[in-house]
């Protein structure tokens, strides 16, 4: 949850009832008996729901977020009003990803904050790296605790997704697919391809920016959401 970018957050808070919460596994949730899927994740996410007494939400996910979003979409579409798919892929064989991104996830060694801090120099372009050199202590400070555990099992599931490539057209609920146009953990052609298959979807891509988008450009991502958020579906 600490993840999040708090001044994403503040501006969305202002109108809107923000609802973050860890998966299983990361912070004080615990991993439960249940494997980690995508699948599993979205059965979680509308059991928090049943739990919060809502029935329909507005739903942003975020890379791996994005990919539990559309199983929750597809799943649960009673449940989900408005869906954002922020950064991601809807899997498969048809994910588009590097090899050197591949090697990074899969790289097991040292403890859980190493991994993560292999990857974290990759969300963000070299360019805009240089002119903001001190970036790393802007970032949101984490409370949470997360396992070497957790991370294999998130990457399990994320390279078993068989993903939903094909049943994109499935989606009714308006949808906005946003990514940034250095992103090379979930390469823009992902985000393409998400849109290429919902019908009606927005894509939104912000120049410049990379995987940590709502990081780089906070205000300009709310811009987006609220645009989105307040437009009136046609009926």
């Amino acid at each position: 949850m600490d993840n999040w970018d708090p001044i994403l957050l503040e501006r969305l808070a202002f109108n809107h009832t923000v609802i973050i919460f860890d998966n299983r596994g990361i912070g004080n949730t615990t991993s439960g008996e249940k494997g980690f899927s995508m699948v599993q994740f979205a059965n979680d996410t509308a059991s928090l729901l049943d739990v919060l007494q809502f029935k329909q939400i507005d739903v942003l996910g975020y890379s791996m977020g994005g990919m539990i979003a559309q199983e929750l979409a597809l799943n649960y579409p009673d449940r989900v009003g408005k869906l954002i798919i922020y950064a991601s892929t809807c899997g498969g064989k048809e994910f588009i990803i590097s090899q050197d991104v591949i090697n990074r996830l899969s790289n097991g060694t040292g403890s859980a904050m190493d991994r993560i801090e292999r990857l974290v120099h990759l969300f963000y372009p070299e360019e805009w790296r240089n002119e903001n050199p001190n970036y790393l202590k802007d970032l949101p400070k984490t409370t949470e605790t997360i396992s070497n555990k957790t991370l294999d099992q998130q990457t399990e599931a994320i390279f078993n997704w068989t993903g939903v490539c094909t049943k994109l057209k499935n989606i009714t609920q308006p949808t906005l697919v946003i990514v940034g146009t250095d992103d090379v953990v979930t390469l823009p052609a992902n985000s393409l391809l998400i849109t290429e298959r919902i019908p009606g979807a927005w894509l939104v891509q912000i120049k410049g920016a990379g995987h940590g988008l709502m990081y780089q450009y906070p205000e300009q991502f709310n811009k987006v959401l609220q645009t989105f958020l307040s437009t009136t579906t046609p009926s």
